[in-house]
């Protein structure tokens, strides 16, 4: 008489000592299949697209023009144009213009009121009251006089092509120029080459005539 059947000979060959075959079978049967249909994209991160538009009225703030933000940006032109339509971006650059004219404000005001204290301490340079040398001394004193309306006189030397100068006259005028100590000599050396090339193009038109 033949032993009856146990329980894993009854299940068939597939799952007869097959725990792991018989896992995967359950779970199988116990979720449902993938649909087919495709699922729409995902919305854009709404964090990212506020702060691009953002970024685009910032710019537009310092003056970029739409062609370079949209290059800046990665944007087709149309796009920026579309992000400054909106109010809220209008909204936006209005803020932005308003807090950069406040911090210029609020620059100029902070000049002002330091404008005492140099003064204060300029004066304090010229009266030895500061352990400075006497360059800056020196320094310090030109630049309260120019600030009063008394700035360096400058010279400049003028003559026309037309006059005519000696070569004594030249001579005369790099002598006291170097006497002087000033930076006139150099411009007097410019003066002698003028000259001799004024020499040189009239001889040529009398040859001519």
């Amino acid at each position: 008489m033949n032993d009856p059947l146990t329980t894993s000979e009854l299940a068939g060959p597939e799952t007869c000592g097959d725990p792991v075959g018989s896992k995967e079978t359950a779970t199988h049967d116990a979720w449902p299949e993938m649909p087919t249909t495709s699922f729409p994209e995902p919305r854009r991160n709404s964090y990212a697209v506020r702060e691009r538009w953002r970024e685009v009225a910032r710019m537009v703030v310092l003056g970029v023009r739409p062609g370079v933000i949209a290059q800046e940006l990665d944007l087709t032109p149309s796009t920026v144009s579309s992000i400054l339509r909106q109010p809220e971006t209008q909204q936006y650059i209005e803020e932005l213009r308003t807090m950069r004219d406040e911090n210029v404000a609020d620059v100029h005001d902070r000049i002002v009121s330091c404008a005492d204290n140099a003064v204060n301490f300029l004066e304090a340079i010229l009266n030895g009251n500061e352990d400075v040398s006497q360059a800056l001394k020196l320094k310090a004193a030109l630049t309260i006089l120019d600030r009063a309306g008394h700035p360096a006189a400058t010279k400049n030397i003028h003559v026309g092509l037309t006059g005519h100068l000696s070569a004594q006259d030249i001579e005369d005028m790099r002598r006291r120029a170097q006497d002087s100590g000033s930076m006139v000599a150099e411009q007097v050396e410019d003066l002698t080459d003028l000259t001799a090339m004024d020499a040189v193009v009239q001889n040529a038109e009398e040859n001519t005539k």
